[in-house]
This record gives structure tokens, C-alpha cells and sequence, in this order.
């Protein structure tokens, strides 16, 4: 079973792998939360190391332990988040969505025809370019 993540801002366990369907609202809420989220357990993990130090004992606890991989879970996932919406990943929701529109829009001006005819054209210019 892949990671999870049990958000509370939208309200549902999600797994790892379907994060590309989220709403872009969605997105963005899970990415504030997931922060929010990182930056209290790193805060919590930073006053116990200090208490640790204060104290002599420089056992990391299972707590401690538990935390970290929590963290790392978290960092998963909002590494998996930006990238998904990230505009400059050509597989990204968000070019995805970008192309459908431009190209939706762009058929409101030309044809069809006229349409793919620039495709092809720009696909020949780039492997030209690329070769």
C-alpha cells in the first residue's frame, strides 16, 4: 500500500498517487496544511533536542523517531503537490489544464484545420531545433 496522508483540511485520507486529482483548491489547501504541518513537528522535534541537551539525555525516543518519519511523509507529499501544479512541469495539472484551454480558446479564432496545421508545424520546428 502506498503512503498516506490523512488531511483535515479537506477532510480525507489520501493516498500519494492520487494526488493529481485533486481540485486545484483542494491542492492548495492540502500544500498550506502540509507546511503548517512540517514546520510544528520541526519546531516540537527542535525545543525536545534542546531539552535533551539541557538534561544529558541524547537518546532519541520513539516519539522522536515517530515524528521524523511523519515529517518525511509530509515532505513527500508536498513535493509530490508542487511539482503536480508546478507550471513549469511539462506533465504538471497545471500545463495540462493550460494547453486544454489555450487550446479551446484558440479554436474560438481559427480553424480546426488551421489549428493542427500550426501544431505540426511547431512540432517540426522544435525536433529541428532539438536535432
Amino acid at each position: 500500500m502506498g503512503l498516506t496522508f490523512d488531511s483535515r483540511s479537506i477532510k480525507r485520507t489520501l493516498l500519494l498517487e492520487h494526488l493529481d486529482g485533486l481540485s486545484p483548491p483542494e491542492a492548495k489547501l492540502l500544500k498550506d496544511e502540509l507546511i503548517a504541518a512540517i514546520a510544528a513537528m520541526e519546531e516540537k522535534l527542535t525545543f525536545i533536542a534542546r531539552e535533551r541537551i539541557d538534561s544529558g539525555f541524547d537518546h532519541e525516543t520513539d516519539w522522536q523517531i515517530r515524528i521524523r518519519r511523519k515529517q518525511e511523509v509530509c515532505k513527500v507529499f508536498l513535493a509530490k503537490i508542487l511539482a503536480s501544479f508546478n507550471p513549469e512541469n511539462e506533465s504538471s495539472v497545471f500545463q495540462k489544464t493550460y494547453i486544454r484551454n489555450f487550446r479551446r480558446l484558440l479554436l474560438t479564432v481559427i480553424t480546426e484545420e488551421k489549428y493542427e496545421e500550426l501544431r505540426q508545424k511547431a512540432k517540426d520546428l522544435t525536433l529541428e531545433e532539438l536535432l
